[in-house]
């Protein structure tokens, strides 16, 4: 709980970034909840505030974090305004002509032929299904989907206050266009009207030299060394490319984990510093516009942008992680389990010879990715997992962290047992209901599951 002591003067972050300060101690909500640091307060200066080049990096770099911050935060505005329309999305389905079915547990699972898209039961519908003004959502403006000729300016009046270089954003969008895009929707920004089909952008030679360095250094390095225990032998990561080949804002994430693992180990921070940061920032400026052209009315495959959102999220989760941040990660977490929430859970866990597309095996693939990062998020929350772990790392779902993460799903599932037990324990002493009994038998439960899976292990190693 914050403390309602007052310091005399503003912390020395506020009086930096010249804005007003609550001055309360130890660390002024200002900063808190803009996830920076607070310097303090006091008579004497912190030792970078000289008024030269020291200062100015230590401006530079909260400049980078505030906004960081607030395009995460839109982003989980995003994810709620998607949850909040559950009744809008089952109407639109209503009166959609593709074929629903009621699903065992009472939900409406609309399907394409034989594959099921998104269930009822999540929370809401397709991504491109209606959704009360995601302009508003992403842009934090009134303006609603379908006023493009905003949308527009607004991209060209935020690439004009931004100091971060543009680094060669994409000229290219995600999705290719209907050719119905000449004509009725003429309006469409330029970039959308005139490019042609994603992956052209690789086979023009319209792929800059160093980013396709970084991009082969990302994939020969960087994606092995997150995922050790994904072995290329078994398991394709054709998903993977064809992402990456839509040159949308998975792929300025993926130069920006390359750049910064190149800036960490190859060069040892002696050059390029600011390189890793300016893809970074650039990633959350295409993942914004990607978000709101995509939900225009008109633009196509919807799973497609579920799949390089959640996947986009997984990799801006590396990225704070990997920078040493402790809580930068958690909006981006927030919001990428939301979506994934969102999409019908047999979408996730289809055996490998059904995932016949790249939107499924790219699903398949950050599913257990994501759950993995949730389960363990709760050690620095202090929450239980947000995704429901438990049934997903049953025996009936086709789940296996061990093949991705190098983790047993028993053990991972005993870590959530351990942080839900550890809310229920906070909720029950607040209310008053705590039971030492009950307490102990929950207790005993997870540790005869370890112990189980402990012995389980030992048998497998003897056999083999």
């Amino acid at each position: 709980m914050r403390s309602s002591t007052k310091a005399t003067g503003s912390c020395w972050t506020c009086r930096l970034r010249r804005v007003s300060c609550d001055k309360a101690a130890p660390a002024c909500a200002a900063c808190t909840t803009r996830h920076i640091k607070c310097h303090g307060y006091g008579p004497q200066k912190p030792d970078w505030m000289d008024g030269g080049r020291r200062e100015q990096e230590v401006h530079q770099r909260i400049k980078s974090a505030v906004k960081i911050h607030t395009r995460s935060r839109k982003l989980q505005l995003y994810a709620l305004a998607r949850s909040q329309q559950q009744q809008a999305a089952q109407t639109t389905r209503s009166q959609s002509p593709l074929p629903a079915s009621s699903g065992s547990d009472g939900s409406v699972v609309v399907r394409r032929g034989d594959r099921p898209l998104l269930s009822s039961s999540s929370s809401a519908s397709s991504p491109l299904l209606a959704i009360a003004s995601p302009a508003a959502v992403v842009e934090g403006s009134p303006d609603t989907a379908s006023s493009c000729g905003g949308s527009e300016q607004r991209r060209a009046a935020r690439g004009s206050e931004s100091a971060t270089p543009d680094l060669g954003r994409a000229e290219t969008p995600y999705h290719s266009l209907p050719s119905s895009a000449h004509g009725e929707h003429s309006h469409w920004p330029l970039s959308h009207r005139t490019a042609a089909a994603p992956a052209a952008a690789f086979s023009r030679g319209a792929l800059p030299y160093d980013e396709a360095e970084l991009l082969m250094y990302y994939l020969d390095h960087v994606f092995p060394m997150q995922y050790p225990y994904h072995s290329g032998r078994t398991k394709s990561r054709g998903w993977l490319l064809w992402l990456l080949s839509k040159n949308g804002p998975l792929y300025r994430a993926s130069l920006s984990l390359a750049a910064l693992h190149q800036r960490l180990v190859v060069s040892a921070g002696e050059e390029g510093e600011d390189v890793p940061f300016e893809y970074h920032n650039s990633t959350l400026r295409e993942l914004q516009d990607f978000i709101g052209a995509a939900t225009m009315d008109g633009l196509p495959s919807g799973d497609e942008l579920c799949a390089e959102i959640v996947a986009c999220g997984a990799a801006l989760v590396s990225f704070e992680v990997f920078t040493g941040g402790t809580e930068n990660w958690q909006p981006h977490l927030q919001s990428t389990v939301s979506i994934l929430k969102t999409i019908d859970p047999s979408r996730l866990t289809a055996n490998p010879p059904q995932r016949s597309n790249g939107v499924d095996a790219a699903l398949a693939f950050h599913a257990p990715v994501l759950l993995w990062m949730d389960i363990l998020s709760c050690i620095a929350t202090f929450q239980k997992p947000q995704l429901p772990y438990d049934d997903w790392l049953s025996s009936s779902h086709d789940i296996d962290l061990a093949q991705i993460m190098g983790c047993q799903n028993w053990a991972m599932k005993a870590i959530g047992d351990l942080a839900t037990l550890q809310e229920w324990k906070m909720e029950s002493l607040t209310s008053g209901t705590f039971r030492v009994e009950e307490f102990t038998t929950k207790a005993q439960w997870i540790e005869d599951e370890l112990e189980n899976g402990i012995e389980a292990l030992q048998l497998t190693k003897e056999v083999s």
